[in-house]
């Protein structure tokens, strides 16, 4: 069956990649530009955090995503989301040649790309909260079943109904293919 956090990786990257292809925003390519672009640079993160002091949000480091390791980037979207403005404000505030500097300037200039990050954020903690679970260092055999159904329920609930749901005995039993039990899309 292979590793079940890897799975859960597969499973989170496939939707990633369909978003990406609509969008033309891929999230973890942005995550790795912004921490690379900062982290060797003392000067680059003292004018952020001057940029930070500016917009009022607390500077805080910059995370690093490691695109094998699909925990770390909730919490690398959640400290971008926490200084955006502040990003934001530093890229469309300078001008560099730089080809990082220039996707993530192009990128901070697309009022969408904040709305993106904010989607991510709601989704990623059901793929973080499993996989965690899974990673767990005790013995959890006994309690795999209820939580990955539990995963699966979260994941259905965030494109079928409800009341599909829980009519269903078992989440096997969820028709998501069924068009009429789909929610809505606006």
């Amino acid at each position: 069956m292979g590793c079940p956090c890897h799975l859960l990786h597969n499973i989170a990257c496939k939707p990633s990649e369909a978003f990406s292809d609509e969008t033309d925003f891929n999230l973890e390519e942005m995550c790795i530009d912004i921490y690379y672009y900062f982290e060797k640079s003392s000067k680059r993160k003292s004018l952020l955090g001057e940029f930070a002091d500016f917009c009022e949000v607390e500077y805080r480091q910059i995370i690093k995503h490691v695109n094998t390791r699909w925990l770390s980037l909730e919490t690398a979207v959640r400290r971008s989301l926490d200084m955006y403005p502040a990003l934001k404000s530093f890229f469309l505030s300078n001008s560099e040649n730089a080809p990082r500097f220039k996707r993530l300037k192009k990128l901070l200039s697309d009022p969408m790309v904040e709305v993106y990050h904010m989607f991510y954020q709601a989704i990623l903690p059901t793929i973080s909260v499993a996989n965690t679970f899974l990673q767990r260092e005790d013995p959890c055999i006994y309690a795999a079943h209820g939580h990955l159904t539990d995963f699966v329920r979260r994941v259905l609930g965030k494109f079928v109904e409800v009341s599909a749901i829980k009519a269903a005995t078992t989440v096997e039993d969820v028709d998501c293919t069924d068009q009429s039990k789909q929610l809505n899309n606006p």
